[in-house]
């Protein structure tokens, strides 16, 4: 299975962690292992996460790369963004099926400064990919909100 990265930030090498161990499973499994999460999650960066991807699964890439978090849009431009994904739709598909299945909170992660990072693991179905991973990446922005500042998918 090959690994998408839509986001330029360095946050590969501790994501490099994650992508490995990802291996998407059954759904059963998937709801076996982490039958709760979303209740744990803080439930403004969860808004937010999911929010940000009803933009990207209605293909408005323009206003889901508005709505990241600065490292964001530092790292990539709009016209960037758009390329990627529409390469990536193309070639697995609309999401089907997504569902939540783990979170990590960092306060430290390569390659950007301190502060307070939330991690999302999502197991997801694409019309032509049937056991996929999101990974959305969100950053506590100046103001205290959640900005999404990576996605990435296997």
């Amino acid at each position: 299975m090959s690994y998408r990265t839509l986001s330029l930030i360095p946050l590969v090498l501790s994501l490099a962690l994650w992508l490995p161990a990802c291996s998407p499973s059954s759904t059963a499994e998937n709801e076996a292992a982490a039958p709760d999460v979303a209740a744990h999650v803080d439930a403004a960066a969860l808004a937010a996460a999911e929010g940000w991807l009803a933009l990207v699964d209605a293909d408005d890439y323009e206003a889901s790369w508005q709505a990241t978090g600065t490292l964001f849009q530092q790292e990539v431009s709009a016209g960037e963004w758009r390329d990627s994904m529409t390469q990536v739709r193309e070639d697995m598909g609309a999401v089907t099926e997504r569902r939540l299945h783990d979170q990590t909170l960092e306060t430290v992660m390569p390659g950007v400064p301190e502060g307070v990072y939330l991690m999302l693991e999502y197991r997801s179905v694409f019309e032509r990919q049937p056991q996929g991973a999101e990974l959305v990446v969100l950053a506590r922005q100046d103001d205290g909100s959640w900005g999404v500042i990576g996605y990435f998918l296997q």
